[in-house]
């Protein structure tokens, strides 16, 4: 197995070692908060130095929940000059755009047209952490324009694939079929389509009632002449 080597910054810490930076200091022995003073005493700390949270003080806090026995420096939020050295010390996130030649909803087009800007965009060799994608200028099925250079039946096949592919998906749940790459160990599609937003979508449990199978809600009742 591959040794491996990760490297974890708290950006919280980051703010005030930017600074101290800045100032030729050390963050590691310099006691540094950054806070705006001109908000008074009860403005919130944005960070603090690793020297100063060793002592105590937390993240987040307010400038009057310092101990007065300290003596720090108080730097006042440069957030732009933060966001330029992450910048520089982090991997910045690829992005692009790509054009198909005509409206369609095949996924083996659409897939294909992802794969050629993956190998356009991305670096190789380094992790990735998310992606996201956003489809633009979607129309209804019904405005599809025919090809002049394609067969009005292409594509039929595989429309009526897709077709039953969403019917046992709404019959049967999304891990009614699966790709075999979603067997992997390391693969998470699986536990993610029993999701919803992040979080287990039926609980412990594997299932829920249908719909139909529900108990009807009762509203509470109303003394005669109570307004509706």
């Amino acid at each position: 197995m591959e040794n491996r080597s990760y490297l974890i910054i708290d950006l919280k810490s980051f703010y005030a070692s930017s600074e101290c930076v800045m100032h030729g200091l050390d963050p590691m022995t310099t006691d540094l908060v950054v806070a705006d003073a001109a908000r008074g005493r009860g403005t919130i700390c944005l960070a603090v130095s690793p020297s100063l949270k060793a002592k105590g003080v937390r993240n987040r806090c307010r400038v009057f929940e310092i101990p007065a026995r300290f003596r720090y420096i108080m730097a006042t939020p440069r957030m732009q000059l933060y966001l330029n050295y992450a910048a520089e010390i982090f991997l910045p996130p690829a992005s692009g755009t790509v054009r198909l030649d005509t409206t369609t909803n095949a996924s083996s087009v659409i897939t294909d047209a992802l794969k050629t800007l993956y190998v356009r965009i991305v670096r190789t060799g380094h992790p990735i952490r998310r992606i996201l994608l956003c489809a633009n200028h979607v129309e209804p099925e019904a405005r599809q324009e025919l090809s002049l250079f394609a067969p009005p039946e292409a594509g039929t096949k595989e429309r009526a694939r897709q077709q039953t592919t969403l019917a046992l998906h709404q019959r049967f749940g999304k891990n009614v079929l699966l790709r075999a790459t979603d067997l992997l160990a390391a693969a998470t599609r699986r536990e993610r389509n029993e999701q919803i937003g992040g979080h287990k979508a039926y609980g412990n449990q594997e299932t829920v009632e249908p719909r139909k199978n529900l108990p009807a809600l009762r509203r509470p009742a109303r003394a005669a002449g109570a307004p509706a």
